[in-house]
């Protein structure tokens, strides 16, 4: 693996921090490292290192286009590229992108097949790709030409609430990413996040730990113990019901839940809040009854829905 695919908050500042720490050689084998910003929204990284434009991304592209038209060797059009690559004042080499929207969307996408490719390819550099902030609907083509992707997300500081509702965006994010195989790591920036007390479910707008110590009792601080340890436990399992990844496991090991139907009338009451058709189309539900009944888990669901 020779490129990395970075994105989300504070993208720019993170890739050129990571690129300022990265070591010159791995194993005795020179590997420097190379910002190539992509993001399609348009490129600050020469205006943060106030330098200018060109050359930037558009010229490696056209670069790579003359090369390839030449029927020019892969080591030639390889090699196309290094002369493209500029150095801050603080030793951070980089290649930025466009100003403009509408230019740097072009570049980035030609880029995706023509350049990225290239890059994965070297052995002697490890490309930082910086892609902006992330749309899970839409994830950038640079993913196509790495093996790894790693999510900066910042920490909303303003409340317990908005901090919830930006880490479940997160969590949406980091599952579109794994849908495609890629292997995905998290730096979180800011100070110390909030504790589990003052987390809010966006679900149900009830505090987390009163709902465990409510519906829980003493057996809360086990759930709550498994979540500092796991945070994804935390996570709603099913939409709409309030009912979390970490609750699923306890009322698998703990409660004598034998049909779908005692999970869902009378352990949890999610038969009440969600109507059925949003019930038999729920992943959550379905990924509940593997938990609750392993290898009988479709039996139970076609018991109940038939």
């Amino acid at each position: 693996m020779t490129t990395i695919v970075v994105g989300g908050d504070c993208a720019t500042t993170s890739t050129l921090a990571i690129a300022a720490g990265w070591p010159t050689s791995f194993d005795e084998v020179p590997r420097t490292s190379v910002v190539v910003e992509a993001d399609p929204s348009g490129g600050s990284l020469a205006a943060w290192l106030d330098t200018p434009l060109s050359p930037s991304l558009s010229a490696v592209v056209t670069a790579l286009r003359q090369t390839e038209s030449s029927g020019a060797a892969a080591s030639t059009t390889k090699s196309a590229i290094d002369p493209m690559v500029r150095r801050s004042s603080s030793g951070v080499r980089f290649i930025p992108a466009p100003f403009r929207a509408r230019e740097a969307r072009g570049v980035v996408a030609e880029a995706e097949s023509v350049a990225f490719p290239l890059l994965e390819d070297r052995d002697d550099l490890v490309a930082l790709v910086e892609v902006g902030r992330f749309d899970p609907l839409k994830l950038p083509g640079a993913l196509r030409s790495t093996a790894f992707c790693l999510v900066t997300h910042r920490q909303d500081s303003s409340s317990a609430s908005a901090a919830t509702v930006r880490l479940e965006r997160l969590a949406e994010t980091v599952a579109a990413l794994r849908d495609t195989g890629q292997r995905v790591g998290l730096a979180v920036i800011g100070d110390t996040p909030f504790g589990l007390d003052e987390i809010v479910a966006s679900d149900t707008h009830e505090a987390l730990s009163e709902r465990l110590w409510r519906r829980y009792a003493g057996n809360a601080g086990q759930m709550l113990d498994a979540i500092e340890q796991d945070a994804k436990l935390a996570e709603p399992l099913i939409a709409e019901a309030g009912i979390r990844r970490c609750e699923i496991a306890y009322l698998a090991e703990r409660e004598m839940i034998v049909r779908l139907e005692d999970f869902l009338r009378r352990r949890s009451k999610v038969e009440l809040l969600l109507p059925q058709d949003e019930l038999r189309n729920s992943k959550g539900l379905r990924e509940a009854c593997k938990i609750l009944f392993g290898d009988d888990a479709q039996q139970r669901i076609d018991e109940y829905f038939n």
